[in-house]
């Protein structure tokens, strides 16, 4: 998929608005005063982070508990996890082939969206969609331990792959979107961002009102 078309269904997938997401900010001076090894440390520790609270989420649930829809058209506790698992794969894909195309640094004077500004957008659940056919769960796992081995391998091999950029290289990989422009750098912080977005959703299947006691 090429990466321009592919943003456009992760936007479409959050139905964030160009306009009321777009900050005044010029990031082409970054507010970030961080090293270069710090900020590669801020993405893997955003990736900690969201795995860590992915473990909270389910942690104890029964297997009533994890399947679980608030109504037929709404994803249960499992499949969003499922969802995150699919997608991290394809917006890591993303990234890549920013990588591969010519650094266009020229460009970073259009960016307008912070590096805290990404996060914070994707966990907005304000807004919402629904999901893109290849990202949607499938009902491939029937326990969440083996979702999160799953995941956690594939993101051992995203660290792996991350060790083959620079900060620089990523920063001047800029990327023309729907809400606007966003470097590689950037894009890598949605994988995290992604998974924040959804275990937001778990929370809120763990929170209706009939949701099992047990």
């Amino acid at each position: 998929m090429k990466i321009i078309a592919f943003i456009a269904a992760v936007i479409l997938l959050y139905g964030c608005n160009g306009q009321q997401q777009k900050s005044n900010t010029d990031t082409s001076q970054h507010s970030e005063t961080t090293s270069a090894s710090d900020d590669k440390q801020r993405i893997k520790d955003y990736f900690d982070e969201t795995y860590q609270d992915i473990i909270q989420t389910t942690q104890g649930l029964t297997e009533e508990q994890l399947n679980f829809k608030a109504s037929p058209e709404k994803w249960s506790v499992l499949e969003c996890v499922e969802h995150i698992v699919i997608t991290e794969p394809m917006l890591f894909a993303g990234v890549k082939e920013a990588m591969e195309n010519p650094a266009t640094p020229e460009k970073r004077s259009e960016i307008k969206l912070s590096d805290d500004e990404i996060p914070a957008m994707l966990t907005n659940r304000d807004y919402k969609a629904t999901a893109p056919a290849e990202m949607t769960p499938v009902g491939k796992y029937k326990d969440v331990a083996s979702a999160l081995s799953d995941l956690e391998e594939q993101r051992n091999m995203i660290f792996a792959n991350l060790e083959n950029y620079s900060i620089d290289d990523m920063r001047s990989r800029v990327i023309e979107a729907p809400f606007g422009s966003i470097d590689a750098y950037q894009f890598m912080l949605f994988i995290p961002g992604h998974a924040a977005r959804h275990t937001l959703q778990m929370e809120e299947v763990k929170a209706d009102s009939n949701f099992p006691s047990k």
